[in-house]
């Protein structure tokens, strides 16, 4: 069978022929045809070339695995749903991870970050004071007390983006304070 004989055909003709086929180069052929469409949905929503490339790559394994057993009314509206559908989900778990409780944290920053709070935590008592106060606060309580973003926000009020940005800059003021430090107990 040649891809190219049927490239041209409607979306309507090539499901007809897949229905009585069950011959998935049909399938493949409407994928191929809005694959430009379903990544732009997913730039558009995932804002990351990389993440966005591989969520196409998802969609039309996803597709080609499940492809419904009856004509589809509209094959470009229904691709559009299932991607949009599939990165809003991963926009959820991304965000999901920011409220992750401190452990797991802790140990995915260990992963992508060689310098991790956690390999200097006998040192964390000695240098917190000298941080702003919000800072300390919330560098406390994740660190030390093993909250998550959503105690830490219960317990100071603070918005999630302020807990956020309190970890952060305690996070970099520590490494360089902590650094300092050991940089000068070892002169």
């Amino acid at each position: 069978m040649n891809w190219k004989t049927y490239s041209n055909e409607s979306d309507e003709t090539l499901q007809q022929l897949f229905l009585s086929s069950r011959n998935l180069v049909f399938v493949g052929i409407l994928l191929d045809r809005y694959q430009l469409l379903l990544f732009g949905v997913a730039m558009n929503y995932l804002k990351n070339k990389s993440m966005a490339e591989e969520a196409t790559q998802q969609i039309i394994e996803i597709a080609l695995n499940k492809w419904p057993k009856e004509k589809i009314a509209n094959v470009k509206g229904w691709l559009y749903i299932i991607m949009r559908n599939y990165c809003l989900q991963q926009l959820r778990d991304k965000k999901g991870m920011d409220s992750l409780d401190a452990k797991e944290w802790i140990d995915r920053e260990e992963e992508a970050n060689p310098f991790s709070l956690s390999n200097y935590l006998p040192h964390l008592e000695a240098v917190l004071p000298s941080l702003p106060a919000n800072q300390e606060q919330c560098i406390r309580m994740f660190y030390l007390h093993g909250k998550n973003y959503q105690e830490i926000m219960q317990i100071t009020g603070y918005s999630f983006k302020e807990v956020k940005s309190n970890l952060q800059n305690g996070k970099r003021n520590l490494k360089i304070k902590i650094t300092a430090k050991l940089k000068q107990h070892d002169a």
